[in-house]
């Protein structure tokens, strides 16, 4: 029998360090939408470059992606780590520039788009450390706060999804 649902698109921000945490929304996804989408009619899909974008030539690689996914999402994930990611034409990382088009989004109209941050907490070797990449990030979070952010840190990939079910599960 036919059934109407609702989707809401996830756009997953982030630098290559957090590749875990990229699959991690994808599983969390699946896992809600098997146990949730077809009781309540609201089914998660994750949009990633990986998946989501194909080859193509614009500016720079980062506006080829901003092209093909576009501004038509639900809900903003970004996830930092060590790394801030590449400058883009736009930006100093491609995630910022993501967030910057979310965040833009949000204050034209708050009810648009929702921005959801996680900040990773774990130890890491100091010789995988680029101190500038870091500073980046550090910076980045007290701007996400300096903006009216409330972002939520995890020290591993169990705790990130825990919280990205519990988060998703208050957004639906």
């Amino acid at each position: 029998m036919p059934r109407r649902e609702t989707i809401l698109y996830l756009l997953v921000a982030s630098p290559r360090d957090v590749q875990p945490e990229r699959e991690t929304v994808i599983n969390v996804a699946i896992e809600w939408n098997q146990t949730w989408s077809k009781e309540l009619g609201v089914r998660l899909e994750p949009l990633r470059y990986e998946t989501h974008t194909h080859p193509n030539f614009d500016s720079d690689p980062q506006a080829v992606i901003n092209k093909q996914i576009g501004d038509d999402y639900d809900i903003f994930i970004g996830i930092l780590w060590t790394r801030f990611g590449s400058p883009t034409s736009q930006a100093d990382s491609g995630t910022y520039e993501e967030f910057q088009r979310a965040y833009s989004r949000h204050k034209t109209d708050p009810k648009s788009i929702s921005l959801k941050f996680y900040f990773k907490d774990e130890q890491i070797r100091p010789s995988k450390i680029n101190v500038d990449q870091l500073k980046k990030v550090h910076d980045f979070k007290k701007e996400v706060s300096k903006k009216g952010g409330l972002y939520h840190t995890f020290t591993n990939t169990d705790e990130f999804a825990k919280l990205l079910r519990m988060h998703l599960s208050f957004q639906v």
